[in-house]
């Protein structure tokens, strides 16, 4: 994905639903699906996604749904289902051992400000802002994507609770 071109990641996300959406691969229903939420809108029908990163997890035996937890959270959140999407990546979190990875840390700070929680959102960013990603440690999206996913968790909490003084200050 280069940088800033937004209508070209969106036409290439169609074309990864519209080449996997009916795989009965985990695999590759997974990768679909997280393909789908590096950026809001990635695709015309948010639900397709949420579709995939399910059929994903019920496709994985269960030493392995870990794998799809946080997709299937990332596409709730940008589904507009946040509830339900912090649900889950609490599950991805738990699931990993408690530690999480960053991509669970920037979803769940985005929910939690969507939500107007403010510590919640404060702390989930905090634990992304002082990651400090290995380089030779295998990662699922790269660092462009990792960095688009942490910009606009910034860019949440700084909407949701210091430029516009809202939320509930929990």
């Amino acid at each position: 994905m280069q940088k800033g071109d937004l209508s070209g990641y969106r036409a290439a996300a169609r074309t990864v639903v519209s080449q996997f959406s009916n795989s009965s691969d985990p695999n590759l229903l997974n990768g679909a699906a997280w393909y789908c939420t590096y950026a809001s809108d990635a695709v015309a029908d948010l639900d397709v996604p949420v579709r995939m990163a399910e059929k994903a997890l019920a496709g994985y035996p269960p030493d392995q749904k870990r794998f799809a937890l946080n997709t299937l959270g990332a596409a709730l959140y940008r589904a507009g289902r946040i509830d339900e999407a912090i649900a889950w990546l609490v599950e991805s979190v738990k699931a990993s051992g408690g530690a999480g990875t960053p991509e669970d840390w920037a979803f769940l700070a985005m929910a939690h400000a969507k939500k107007g929680n403010d510590n919640e959102a404060r702390c989930w960013l905090e634990k992304l802002r002082s990651h400090k990603p290995d380089d030779k440690a295998p990662s699922s999206p790269g660092p462009l994507e990792l960095r688009m996913l942490a910009r606009e968790a910034e860019t949440q909490y700084r909407e949701a609770f210091v430029l516009l003084g809202s939320g509930s200050r929990n």
